[in-house]
């Protein structure tokens, strides 16, 4: 680590809030308020709220407007598998879709994030680091189920340069992200167009062409 950086423990740069118990008997069939739950948070850290989505009254929303989403908010999976860990820690941008979402329990939501020290999507790259995610595998605790805790969270060491060399790290790690799902889009390609020649080649064969 360059010396002119600073390390600092999570909880001195934001907070963490947990999500709210919303019960099963609270959906409903259809609306425009969905319940954001730790399975709308996707293995490599994607979102989906459309997930196996489970829909809230409309006036949940304001009902419970402390626990409403917003696009760019940085939530995190608190509670995972215990058979097949794969989003335990992992953090997510929020997109809405304009969608009203309301945070579940076992979701928390970064907030009080001192701007002027740290960079939303520079502490995502950082949460989503291998020594972190190591970190918060480590503290699981539970049976069927494994989970961390807000202090489990809050109190890891992250790296913390300047501003600017954050958002120069960041524009560097979205140009590699961007690349890497270039290749994994013609990789996917290739395999299709393999596929289907030895679909081809299989078809001649019983037919006696070859």
């Amino acid at each position: 680590m360059k010396t002119n950086w600073q390390t600092k423990k999570l909880g001195e740069v934001c907070d963490l809030q947990n999500g709210f118990a919303f019960k099963s008997k609270d959906y409903i069939a259809t609306s425009s308020t969905l319940n954001f739950r730790m399975s709308n948070i996707r293995p490599g850290g994607l979102v989906d709220i459309y997930h196996n989505q489970k829909f809230l009254p409309d006036n949940y929303a304001v009902k419970y407007k402390d626990f409403l989403l917003e696009d760019g908010d940085l939530v995190i999976a608190m509670t995972d598998m215990a058979t097949e860990t794969k989003i335990l820690g992992v953090p997510t941008i929020v997109k809405t879709d304009d969608k009203k979402l309301l945070l579940n329990q076992r979701v928390g939501k970064f907030f009080d994030i001192q701007n002027d020290k740290i960079d939303v999507p520079f502490l995502k790259y950082m949460l989503s680091s291998e020594q972190v995610n190591d970190y918060y595998k480590s503290l699981g605790r539970g049976g069927l189920q494994i989970n961390i805790g807000k202090q489990d969270i809050l109190n890891v060491q992250i790296p913390l340069p300047s501003l600017p060399e954050q958002k120069s790290i960041v524009k560097k790690l979205d140009a590699l992200s961007a690349e890497t799902k270039k290749l994994e889009a013609i990789y996917k390609q290739k395999l299709a167009d393999l596929e289907e020649l030895k679909k081809s080649v299989l078809k001649k064969a019983f037919s006696g062409e070859l």
